[in-house]
């Protein structure tokens, strides 16, 4: 039988472990951790950590076409929190070929997320495509949890806050499309939401009014979206939610989502016109120089 002396030894030496974990978790949580990711004529940046956390810049051809993008969650109907609010656990950014994916993982004790985002290049250099692997698990070893996911999403396509439109179609799998007034759009796509128990996914459109659906920090109750497909023409916002109940030590809950945007690149026949247009400037210049000239011969 182990002493009093090294009992309390070992109670000591584990809490001072436990504190040295909350510790770190902590530090790396105050800290942000920031991947500018970049494919083609396409960037990205992807803040895991820190106070703007987020997905956001993304800008094609010069141009940002994205405010901000960013994911939270509720355990068992409870206060809704961001997920970089978890410890951040690892994270990393790797290529493959065309593709730049950064992967992160958060955690606690009662939710474990795993967020794998790949930019890859588009159809031509005015596209883009952002595929995001989604992955919950339970890590709880004695009881089942029930899961709130979300994604809120504010793009100003052309850098312009206003004057767009965004429906969904949710025959099939949920699809969402928002379109700029010159042209641009934006098409998610959200793959159905499998691996647990009463599996469910919820979509809204709306008008950005700062409330982001109730999806929010702190919100003291996990919203279910509504459903309300259409949105616009003005600021226009997106969200999509998936539901889902995991046992025990569980892995699953997991979902695929993919968004295109894409802006309108320069037509050959627009560039055939500027050029016309140069040719016949240039022509118009040579000849008002040519008629001062004979101007002058005939003084």
């Amino acid at each position: 039988m182990k002493s009093k002396k090294a009992l309390a030894s070992g109670v000591w030496m584990f809490r001072s472990t436990f504190i040295t974990i909350l510790l770190a978790v902590s530090a790396v949580q105050s800290r942000a951790q920031s991947y500018p990711i970049t494919q083609g004529s396409a960037s990205l940046l992807v803040t895991v950590s820190g106070a703007n956390a987020g997905i956001s810049a993304w800008t094609i051809n010069g141009v940002n076409q994205l405010v901000q993008q960013w994911y939270y969650f509720s355990v068992d109907g409870g206060t809704v929190h961001s997920i970089d609010t978890l410890g951040l656990v690892s994270s990393s950014e790797t290529t493959s070929g065309n593709n730049t994916t950064v992967n992160a993982t958060y955690a606690n004790s009662m939710i474990q997320v795993q967020v794998d985002s790949t930019l890859m290049p588009g159809n031509g250099g005015g596209q883009s495509i952002l595929s995001t692997d989604f992955t919950l698990y339970n890590p709880d070893l004695v009881q089942q949890h029930t899961y709130s996911f979300y994604q809120f999403s504010d793009f100003d396509l052309g850098g312009v806050p206003g004057n767009q439109s965004e429906h969904w179609t949710t025959l099939g799998t949920p699809r969402v499309t928002q379109t700029g007034s010159s042209g641009q759009s934006v098409v998610g796509t959200f793959g159905a939401v499998s691996g647990g128990s009463g599996d469910a996914e919820f979509v809204q459109a709306g008008l950005y009014n700062g409330m982001q659906f109730g999806i929010t920090n702190g919100a003291p109750i996990a919203p279910t979206l509504n459903n309300t497909l259409t949105a616009g023409p003005g600021n226009v916002d997106f969200a999509y939610q998936a539901n889902g109940t995991l046992g025990p030590n569980a892995t699953g809950l997991s979902f695929v989502e993919t968004e295109t945007v894409t802006v309108p690149e320069p037509s050959t026949t627009a560039l055939i016109f500027s050029a016309a247009l140069v040719l016949q400037v240039f022509a118009g210049r040579r000849l008002a120089s040519f008629k001062k000239v004979v101007k002058k011969a005939s003084l």
